[in-house]
């Protein structure tokens, strides 16, 4: 767990950031408050600041994209026939930048080119943020005006 939620806001640690996942509990906890209660009016406070529904929306859609990305990497680096906490040690390792792979000795050279060019990508991900990487691979980005 600790692999995934990464450092502080503003640090360049890799992963989920400390922040963004207390602001994701207490999502899912006025989720579950409000489906009890569907007339008690909820807010979110983080730090003594009201966050509003569109920052809520950002974190959530930020949250999906990490996991989409991460499950996808674990799908393709599983092909290559590794052991299972090998390939989502590696992922987890590269993706939130945190260094050695976990439960084993071994190095990234048991996998292939692809699945080290691919987590060679999540580790630039993590670190730079998710949505840097995705703005560099899109057309428009490099399309001249």
């Amino acid at each position: 767990m600790l692999m995934v939620v990464g450092g502080s806001a503003g640090s360049t640690a890799g992963g989920l950031k400390v922040i963004r996942c207390l602001t994701l509990w207490r999502i899912a906890k006025n989720q579950v408050l409000s489906t009890l209660s569907p007339n008690r009016v909820l807010t979110l406070h983080v730090n003594d600041t009201v966050l509003d529904k569109d920052t809520q929306h950002q974190i959530l859609k930020y949250f999906t994209i990490y996991s989409f990305i991460t499950i996808g990497l674990l799908f393709v680096v599983s092909l290559d026939n590794n052991n299972f906490m090998t390939v989502v040690s590696a992922v987890f390792s590269c993706f939130n930048n945190i260094g050695p792979m976990i439960g084993t000795g071994q190095t990234f050279s048991i996998f292939s080119p692809i699945s080290k060019l691919l987590l060679s990508l999540a580790m630039i991900a993590g670190r730079l943020e998710i949505y840097p990487m995705i703005l560099l691979f899109l057309p428009k980005t490099w399309s001249k005006r």
